[in-house]
């Protein structure tokens, strides 16, 4: 029987300190010089509550009517437009996300001086520079602009505020609109460089045997049939099949190959030191799915976060982008259920290697080492922030990392 997979996904919410609130205001709501304007007003406010004077009060009334006025004649040119996001639906941890944004002129009249920008963003979404600009847009035209993400942190995020707005009649503020345009984006693990002959090519006992497009072995057991797919092979046609429907149908077999090996992770922190441990955990566990696929070696993941367990068994492609969005997503818990862990690990058939990545070296781990050993398993063992471990873990256990 094929294993039931099960997947954990964790939308984090979208929460605005106090600071990054005001700093979406006031990026949202000021032009480069209507910032000078506010920033004006405030070193004003202050002169005239230490000193009183008359020509520091008349400073500070003609800076905020400045903003006011702007801002009321703004509305006359509130740009009648239309947005649309061309927006790929994932991105990696540390690097820079590009995506293009269109904008349609639905007025009767050409909209000018255009700023478009992402407003109310996470602060693990920064932007890398200035919003998008367009000098003018004829009625019925569209123009195309680019923004930039900065990703700070993994995680699955919403996009769901997207601004255009205008800058004219003064340059102070800017007016416009504010789409809800909802958009999910999944931002990946890094990588992690690992020993990949060692983890996984020089452990797999099939190495050389795998079948072409990412499948896993096959046995000669029939199962049933179902429709055509990209990469079937012509010696699994069901020609009987074929000839009744007029379509083409594949003959399906049991797979042989549940899992090799177990992949644990161990994702409790109780401190935001714990949380960077965390991160790095998942960042390893994402290079050796990433190369188990690519050798044709199954893994069985094997990890709780704060929705719930994950437990998934990966042995092709589609397997290794479901399980990258789990980990994109999972969140710590404060404490691990150690217990229903181990029967859990424990479950698995067949399994041959266990891969195990904690955040820390205690006493529950270290007899949890020791019980899967004596078991008969092979053990490879990385903890996080510890170059070297007591006595009870041996030198051929402990896996290498180079970044």
């Amino acid at each position: 029987m094929t294993r039931r997979k099960r997947w954990s996904f964790w939308m984090p919410p979208l929460e605005h300190p106090p600071i990054l609130a005001m700093d979406d205001l006031y990026r949202g709501l000021l032009s480069d010089s209507g910032r000078v304007v506010l920033w004006g007003i405030l070193i004003t406010a202050l002169s005239l509550i230490a000193s009183g004077a008359y020509a520091m009060s008349v400073a500070l009334g003609f800076c905020i009517a400045t903003l006011l006025v702007a801002y009321l004649l703004g509305i006359f040119f509130k740009p009648n437009v239309v947005l649309r996001r061309e927006f790929p639906d994932q991105a990696m941890e540390g690097s820079v996300l590009n995506y293009r944004i269109e904008v349609t002129n639905n007025g009767r009249r050409t909209a000018r001086q255009l700023i478009i920008e992402e407003r109310g963003l996470v602060p693990e979404l920064r932007p890398t520079s200035q919003p998008a600009e367009i000098t003018a847009i004829p009625p019925g035209e569209s123009r195309w602009v680019t923004l930039k993400l900065n990703c700070l942190r993994r995680g699955v995020y919403s996009l769901d505020r997207l601004q255009v707005s205008s800058v004219l009649p003064t340059g102070f503020t800017k007016v416009g609109r504010v789409e809800r345009i909802q958009c999910k984006i999944v931002v990946l693990p890094s990588f992690s460089v690992i020993r990949v002959p060692k983890l996984i090519a020089d452990s797999n006992p099939r190495k050389g045997q795998g079948i072409a497009n990412g499948t896993v072995g096959q046995s000669s057991e029939f199962l049933s049939v179902r429709q055509w797919r990209s990469g079937d092979q012509l010696r699994d046609v069901h020609w009987r099949s074929t000839a009744r429907t007029g379509e083409l149908i594949a003959k399906e077999f049991q797979s042989e190959l549940s899992v090799q090996s177990i992949l644990f992770l161990d994702l409790e922190a109780r401190s935001a030191a714990d949380e960077v441990k965390v991160d790095r955990v998942i960042s390893f566990a994402a290079s050796v799915v990433k190369q188990g696929v690519m050798h044709q070696y199954g893994i069985e993941l094997i990890a709780t976060c704060r929705t719930g367990l994950i437990e998934a068994t990966i042995q092709n492609h589609q397997d290794f982008e479901l399980s990258m969005e789990a980990l994109a997503g999972a969140e710590s818990v404060s404490r691990n259920d150690w217990a229903a862990l181990e029967m859990i690990v424990k479950a698995q058939d067949r399994v041959q290697l266990i891969i195990l990545v904690f955040t820390k070296w205690d006493k529950v781990r270290s007899e949890m080492v020791k019980d899967l050993r004596s078991r008969g398993y092979l053990i490879w063992l990385r903890v996080e922030g510890e170059s070297r471990l007591s006595e009870e873990v041996q030198s051929d256990e402990m896996i290498e990392v180079f970044a």
